[in-house]
């Protein structure tokens, strides 16, 4: 099964409505799919954070998932 990790510019507000859609899945019994998302509050946070050497990393996970 391949895994994805997603990288996304939002907000802490939006990260929080999908905690509470999935908590309110799983309370009802609903099964949802795991995801693995990197969030950041802008571009420049996201360029600050993901140096060359951590974008690499991310390719090297990509290509051996």
């Amino acid at each position: 099964m391949k895994k994805k990790i997603q990288v996304s510019v939002g907000s802490v507000a939006q990260a929080l409505d999908r905690f509470e859609h999935a908590w309110r899945q799983a309370e009802k019994g609903g099964v949802r799919a795991v995801q693995v998302r990197l969030s950041f509050e802008s571009l420049p946070a996201l360029l600050k954070n993901l140096t060359p050497a951590r974008w690499t990393l991310l390719k090297q996970l990509k290509r051996d998932a």
